[in-house]
């Protein structure tokens, strides 16, 4: 949490604190399989998950907030190639993994609460996954234009964490 004082647009109630990690719980892929065929067709873990013969890796998309000492955090998941991931699955555990990558793929997450988009459209943005020793994999985006790549490279304002809690948390 970043340590700051707002008011929810919707009901004037006070907050003294921010949100900055938020977690897309599976891929885009696995939403549109209906849920009761997950467990047939899908086997999820809390870093990898493969479905339909499609595999994906769990990372952070971390957006430097700019003028704080903490980044926006968005847990999300890039679509790799096979070998990536079982490359990926054999060295999660070592001390140097950090040494391995970086690995291309495609961001297959939406950054979405109750079906409100924060960056619109996010599917199949060119993505990197850097290994980090003890800490979850860095997703760096490629596009040269799309807002959430820009805000990577360039940070955000608190203004602009003030608005992505208004859309992430949910209506009250």
């Amino acid at each position: 949490m970043l340590s700051l004082n707002w008011k929810c647009p919707c009901c004037d109630q006070k907050f003294s604190g921010l949100p900055l990690d938020y977690n897309m719980a599976v891929p885009e892929d696995i939403l549109q399989i209906p849920r009761e065929l997950w467990d047939i067709r899908a086997q999820i873990s809390r870093h990898f998950c493969w479905a339909d013969g499609k595999f994906f890796t769990r990372g952070l998309i971390e957006l430097p907030v700019i003028g704080a000492d903490r980044s926006l955090n968005f847990g999300a998941w890039v679509g790799v190639s096979q070998e990536d991931a079982e490359f990926m699955t054999d060295v999660w555990h070592d001390d140097d993994c950090s040494k391995h990558g970086p690995f291309k793929g495609k961001l297959r997450s939406n950054l979405r609460l109750n079906d409100r988009l924060i960056y619109g459209d996010t599917l199949d943005i060119d993505a990197e996954m850097h290994l980090r020793d003890d800490v979850v994999p860095l997703i760096k985006l490629l596009s040269a234009d799309h807002p959430l790549a820009v805000d990577q490279r360039t940070g955000i304002t608190i203004d602009r964490v003030v608005e992505i809690a208004r859309t992430m948390l949910p209506k009250h």
